[in-house]
C-alpha cells in the first residue's frame, strides 16, 4: 500500500486527518485554507500578527513544537529558514508523521530534510 492509499483510506473511513502549517504567510495561509474543508488544521508560528490572523480565521494555534502532533506537517517556510525549522522540529517528530515542504526550490529542501530528518526514516519526506 502507497502512503496516499493510507491516507485516503484513513480519510474515507477513519477521523479526519490532522494537519499543522509550519509558518502561516501567504503560502501557509492557502494552505490551511484550502486544507481546512478537508482536515483539522493548525497553525504553528513565531509571528504574534500571523498567529493572530490565524486564530481570527478559526485554526487552532499550537504554542510549542513539542505539541505538535498532526499526521502532516507542512513546512511553510522561506528557505532561508527552512534549516532551523528542521533543526528545531526534527527531535518532536514521531513515527508515522508526514512532513511536506513547499519551497519553489527542490534540492536544497530535499538535503535538508534528509540531513536534520534521517533519524526519522519511519517520518515520510516529502517536498512538493
Amino acid at each position: 500500500m502507497t502512503l496516499a492509499q493510507f491516507f485516503w483510506i484513513r480519510i474515507m473511513f477513519s477521523t479526519p486527518l490532522t494537519i499543522t502549517i509550519f509558518g502561516f504567510g501567504a503560502f501557509g495561509q492557502l494552505v490551511a485554507t484550502l486544507l481546512a474543508p478537508h482536515a483539522h488544521v493548525s497553525v504553528f508560528e513565531q509571528s504574534d500578527r500571523a498567529r493572530q490572523a490565524a486564530s481570527e480565521l478559526g485554526f487552532s494555534i499550537v504554542e510549542d513544537m513539542s505539541d505538535i502532533h498532526a499526521d502532516i506537517v507542512v513546512l511553510a517556510v522561506p528557505v532561508q529558514v527552512l534549516e532551523q525549522c528542521l533543526l528545531e522540529l526534527s527531535p518532536h517528530l514521531r513515527e508515522g508523521q508526514l512532513v511536506i515542504d513547499v519551497c519553489s526550490i527542490k534540492e536544497e529542501p530535499a538535503r535538508l530534510m534528509h540531513l536534520y530528518l534521517r533519524t526519522h526514516w519511519e517520518t515520510s519526506l516529502i517536498s512538493a
